[in-house]
């Protein structure tokens, strides 16, 4: 079976280490290529290390001749599946696997609402035209049904080597080390990280903190962290390290989809604190993470020392989240799309 994955990007995001993941996994069983609308992108390297070719589909924002464009590679490597991994190339895949005869698959990688605002109009044609859209949580699912139409949905958890993570639950001391690690745009609210440092430090608790990611609030970040214990780091290539020594990964998101660094979090055994929203609600009820509705209570969390069930969580991403089941659950949906 040939594969042709359409990315809108292979920069240092979730979406985009999700297929680097799934192209290292499927790459075993079937010929894969990928095409991706920009280029000089982080995983565009480390999918070409795969032995899988990346194709540059750029330098034009004209939508018919991006579609052009993608038609044509398409055409000369005769998928059996055109799957696009991120919500934007949905119209994309949809049209050429009618044009070519072939199955589509469009994503929902964040909650749903995030892909209708971002994509106005054109939210509709992405979610319309692909066959199925495969999403990464059940809370992307409901959204979508409310804010589209009831259409095939499938479900395909993020993949999480929980091998690569040693588990080292962290011991209490006198330092409290937190880690927020992401991207610094405003739905991040990586502000609120600098908040709680402060509210730490006013308290006269000794933090070390540590922001992983840029983005382009980094400069406005820094003077508003002028004289706290915090240091900027940039992007890094490997997490584990700062979750090894991290309490807490703190997460201030307004929404996200299944956060990858939640995951690696859990199977790294370091408790994450997250403002809630209703993205966290599953694992809220199920008691992997604890409902914070604020930065003071989340400090208030901190104060008291109060950390996750580390077990349960690493647990989670041995059940749920491990490669093995992933892969068996995507390649259901493969091998029955083309029956």
């Amino acid at each position: 079976m040939r594969i042709l994955f359409l990315a809108g990007t292979l920069g240092r995001g979730g979406a985009e280490k999700q297929l680097y993941y799934l192209c290292r996994l499927l790459n075993k069983n079937y010929e894969i290529k990928v095409i991706c609308l920009t280029s000089g992108e982080f995983y565009e390297n480390e999918i070409r290390t795969l032995g899988i070719t990346v194709e540059s589909i750029k330098n034009t924002s004209n939508k018919f001749s991006k579609l052009y464009r993608i038609f044509k590679v398409a055409k000369s490597f005769k998928p059996d599946i055109i799957y696009g991994f991120h919500f934007y190339t949905g119209l994309y895949v949809g049209l050429i696997g009618m044009f070519l005869g072939v199955f589509s698959i469009g994503s929902i990688r964040s909650n749903g609402k995030a892909e209708k605002e971002a994509n106005g109009f054109f939210s509709w044609l992405h979610y319309f035209f692909p066959k199925i859209i495969i999403a990464n949580s059940k809370n992307a699912i409901q959204n979508c049904k409310k804010i589209f139409y009831v259409k095939e949905l499938k479900l395909v958890p993020n993949i999480i080597d929980a091998s690569h993570f040693e588990y080292k639950p962290k011991l209490s001391n006198n330092t409290v080390n937190l880690v927020f690690i992401g991207s610094l745009k405003e739905v991040k609210q990586p502000h609120l990280f600098i908040r709680l440092v402060s509210l730490l430090v006013a308290a006269r608790f000794n933090v070390h903190a540590k922001i992983l990611g840029e983005g382009y609030l980094m400069e406005d970040l820094k003077k508003q962290s002028n004289d706290l214990p915090i240091q900027f780091l940039g992007n890094v290539d490997d997490v584990r390290p700062y979750l090894y020594e991290a309490d807490y990964l703190i997460s201030t998101s307004i929404l996200e989809g299944t956060p990858n660094v939640f995951l690696e979090a859990f199977a790294a055994g370091t408790s994450v604190l997250a403002l809630y929203h209703e993205s966290l609600e599953e694992w809220v009820k199920n008691g992997n993470i604890e409902k914070i509705m604020s930065i003071e209570a989340m400090k208030l969390s901190i104060i008291e020392n109060k950390r996750n069930n580390l077990e349960k969580n690493r647990e989670l991403v041995l059940n749920e989240y491990s490669d093995k089941k992933v892969v068996k659950t995507i390649t259901a949906i493969l091998q029955s799309s083309i029956k």
